[in-house]
C-alpha cells in the first residue's frame, strides 16, 4: 500500500471489508516469513470483528464493500456450569463421586456421565464465543 494508511477505526464498514479483503490476497500470495501486510491484516480483522459486538450471536454477518463481501460467522457456542453443586450431587448419586474428588471435572466429562435431561439443569450454552471472518467473495469486477 502506498502512503499513509488510515486508522482502522476511522474506516467505514465498506472500506474495511474492502481494505481487509484485499490486504488478505496480499498476505495469501506472499511467501516469506515477514509478511509485512500480517500487522495490518490483523488489525482490520480485529476491527471488523470489533463492530459486530452488538449484533445478535446466532446470526452470520455479511459487511458489504464496494468491492468485497465478507462473510462474519455466528459466535462459537461456549457451555458453562452455572451450578457446580447441581452437577456433583447428580454425578454423586450416580456413584461417581469419587471419580469426581480425584479428578479434574471437564465439559467433556460431565456430558460422558449426565444424561441429557441431567446436562439441562446444571449447563448452560450460549453464543458468546468469538466469531470467524470468513472467506470474502469479490462482487463484481473491480473499479
Amino acid at each position: 500500500m502506498a502512503g499513509a494508511l488510515t486508522p482502522v477505526q476511522e474506516l467505514t464498514e465498506a472500506q474495511l471489508a474492502d481494505e481487509y479483503a484485499e490486504t488478505r490476497l496480499r498476505m495469501m500470495a506472499w511467501r516469506p516469513e515477514v509478511n509485512p501486510d500480517a500487522q495490518r491484516f490483523g488489525d482490520l480483522g480485529d476491527e471488523l470483528l470489533r463492530r459486530q459486538e452488538d449484533k445478535p450471536a446466532d446470526q452470520q454477518i455479511i459487511v458489504d464493500g464496494a468491492v468485497y463481501r465478507v462473510p462474519i460467522s455466528p459466535r462459537e457456542n461456549r457451555t458453562s456450569i452455572v451450578d457446580p453443586l447441581a452437577v456433583y450431587r447428580i454425578v454423586r448419586r450416580e456413584g461417581v463421586g469419587a471419580v469426581l474428588r480425584a479428578y479434574t471435572i471437564t465439559l467433556a466429562k460431565i456430558r460422558k456421565v449426565l444424561s441429557e435431561a441431567q446436562q439441562e439443569k446444571c449447563l448452560k450454552t450460549e453464543r458468546t464465543g468469538p466469531r470467524e471472518i470468513r472467506e470474502p467473495v469479490l462482487k463484481g469486477i473491480r473499479p
